[in-house]
């Protein structure tokens, strides 16, 4: 029976089921992750698909619990990598097309990485101008001024 998370943790803390994994987390799922993780799409199995899974983490009686932490961790450190490097240097088709198999956490840091990329570009390509401190300003306007005077021995 599939059950909303926080009705199988209500019912779980009170011994009345015991859950397990959902679909979208069984063996044939995480094995496809080992090998090519950038290439799933994970977007189309769960959009929260790491939300949810650090949330099923912390049910205590879930079976194939043991590993699921790690698991995750590993899979979003190599889809990362591949998710930054893209976000830095793909066009707007590309983006659309890409931002289809990322899921909703992905998706944001994707986003967050493009905008940082496009901050950085505009900063390093705008013309700078020099700011000086207003202390440095007043001492040389008292120098020309006259009330200020340095003699050398």
């Amino acid at each position: 029976v599939n059950l909303p998370f926080w009705l199988a943790d209500f019912l779980s803390h009170r011994k009345m089921l015991k859950p397990h994994l959902p679909k979208f987390l069984k063996k044939r799922l995480r094995d496809e992750l080992q090998g090519e993780a950038g290439c799933v799409d994970l977007r189309d199995r769960c959009k929260f698909f790491y939300e949810l899974g650090r949330k099923l983490c912390t049910l205590s009686e879930l079976d194939g619990s043991e590993d699921l932490s790690e698991f995750l961790l590993n899979t979003f450190t190599s889809r990362f990598k591949e998710m930054l490097t893209t976000s830095h240097v793909c066009s707007n088709e590309t983006r659309e097309t890409y931002s289809r198999v990322l899921t909703n956490e992905e998706l944001e840091l994707f986003t967050r990485a493009q905008a940082s990329s496009k901050a950085f570009e505009r900063w390093i390509y705008s013309k700078s101008t020099v700011i000086s401190s207003r202390i440095k300003r007043n001492k040389r306007k008292r120098e020309w001024e006259g009330q200020e005077f340095r003699f050398r021995t």
